[in-house]
């Protein structure tokens, strides 16, 4: 269609597709090959790809509508968190970026260590001093201790003085079923980065944390600069705020808190579901709280951010997590009453956000590794960051 100053040889038109084999042939055998068509112009057989994420099905849930006082809560046994050890991609084959799933964890009394892709000497977390919770203990007083655990995380929280501590939460066993009915959990500070303040699930037990749609924060701030805290092997649920909430502001100011808080293995669902709070929430908020490491975790039906990183936390890393389900799931309209999303919901439901307002920039934020998928309004947002490094990752 426009004047090409050149030529063209030894051209060939086929009436079907080339095998590989035939292109290959081509190329080493020069013009003088000539591809004959086989007997039958059928193509060899494509088998069809599998579903692209081969997650487990979601649970029946009737959501509550904005004014309704008694919610009906999802059942806690239910199943519907990201199957690692299947993970396939979307022609049913292997994916790369899991080729080791579950990530080793190694435990012992006294530390226990994670190892992955990017760190294969693993990250190292001294237990010291170790206290219980078990929501089914019944027998008498309470020391924490695991003949005498507290029975609430909010009371072992309380009762333990800041430092190199770790929370030991029992999950579902014997008779009871693992859910502790909690908000507003605000942990202590740990000491540096191996001697942490923790609060982990006992096993794998996976606790339940069930915020009976609360306008509470589940887990929020520890008020201190640095924070040292790691939550892991825990699942949160059902909340109309935050899930976890680090950082923040005092009289209005950022103040670069909760440095060095981490979320490991934990399963968000069914948080940040009320629209009047839309603006200010996310299953997991990090609001410039810089060194922060978001690892393994999975969030998953919510109108809001499903990870939102923003306002000057330097350095956070977001890697190896599955968020989906943003803003948009069939048989929202019914569950929760909305029929404009373009107003209701709108921006507020990315996947995963990292904007940076308040004249604040975030350096050196590093995610790699993740699946975003169903994000009504955007898979991703980058906003005023420097050295931002986004690679690996999967967006649907």
């Amino acid at each position: 269609t426009e004047f090409w100053n050149g030529s063209i040889d030894d051209v060939r038109v086929y009436n079907r597709a080339l095998l590989a084999s035939e292109v290959t042939e081509l190329f080493n055998q020069g013009q003088s090959t000539v591809i004959t068509p086989p007997v039958s112009n059928t193509l060899p057989p494509i088998n069809p790809p599998t579903s692209d994420l081969a997650l487990q099905p979601s649970p029946i849930v009737n959501y509550p509508l904005e004014d309704l006082q008694s919610p009906v809560s999802i059942s806690p046994t239910s199943n519907w968190q990201y199957n690692w050890n299947t993970r396939t991609d979307r022609y049913g084959k292997p994916a790369g970026i899991f080729d080791q799933t579950p990530f080793p964890i190694n435990e012992n009394s006294t530390s226990y260590s994670i190892a992955n892709d990017e760190s294969p000497n693993g990250k190292t977390f001294y237990l010291g001093t170790k206290y219980y919770v078990d929501g089914g203990y019944t027998r008498g007083s309470n020391d924490g201790s695991w003949q005498k655990p507290w029975t609430s995380i909010k009371t072992a929280v309380a009762n333990v003085a800041a430092g190199n501590k770790t929370i030991i939460v029992r999950g579902a066993h014997g008779s009871f079923n693992g859910v502790y009915v909690e908000t507003g959990i605000i942990p202590k500070a740990g000491l540096d980065d191996t001697h942490r303040f923790m609060i982990v699930g006992y096993g794998q037990e996976r606790p339940i944390i069930d915020g009976n749609y609360s306008t509470q924060d589940m887990i929020s701030s520890t008020g201190q600069l640095y924070g040292y805290v790691t939550v892991q092997r825990l699942r949160l649920q059902n909340n109309w705020r935050d899930g976890v909430h680090w950082g923040g502001t005092v009289n209005g100011v950022l103040q670069h808190r909760d440095r060095y808080n981490y979320l490991i293995d934990v399963d968000f669902f069914n948080i940040g579901v009320r629209v009047s709070l839309q603006t200010q929430n996310a299953p997991i908020y990090y609001l410039d709280a810089p060194n922060g490491w978001i690892f393994h975790v999975t969030v998953k039906h919510t109108l809001m951010h499903c990870i939102k990183i923003g306002d000057g936390g330097d350095n956070d890393t977001v890697e190896w997590t599955v968020e989906g389900e943003c803003g948009y799931w069939p048989g929202i309209a019914a569950e929760t009453g909305i029929t404009d999303f373009r107003n209701q919901v709108g921006q507020f439901s990315r996947c995963l956000d990292f904007p940076n307002d308040a004249g604040q920039t975030a350096e050196n934020t590093i995610a790699r590794y993740n699946i975003a998928y169903d994000c009504l309004y955007g898979g991703v947002q980058i906003r005023n960051s420097d050295n931002f490094f986004f690679h690996h990752n999967e967006i649907y």
